[in-house]
């Protein structure tokens, strides 16, 4: 949970528990419906998708230059053949449209 802070002008202590639990409570309720709406949006992602990425990654495009690794052409191409056969033979099994 995140850590929130607030000074209240009161007097005695009992108010101040009042007002503390309080705005516990408001603070708690906020932080659930935040929670609650960041839940129910949900981002497609497609399974081609992903394997583009993971190529694009393979090749180092859009990397962080100290998580730039070399690889062969060599290699990346027998990567992509691989995820080629692999979602051909999802088609043939009608588990994706291809």
């Amino acid at each position: 949970m995140a850590r929130a802070s607030k000074t209240f002008d009161v007097t005695n202590y009992n108010d101040a528990v009042i007002q503390a639990i309080q705005f516990r409570k408001e603070y708690t309720e906020e932080l659930l419906s935040i929670q609650t709406q960041a839940c129910n949006h949900r981002k497609a992602v497609f399974l081609i998708d992903v394997q583009i990425a993971y190529l694009n990654s393979l090749d180092n495009v859009d990397e962080p230059g100290h998580q730039k690794v070399q690889r062969t052409d060599r290699h990346i191409k027998e990567k992509a053949k691989s995820l080629e056969q692999f979602n051909i033979a999802l088609s043939k099994k009608r588990l994706i449209n291809g």
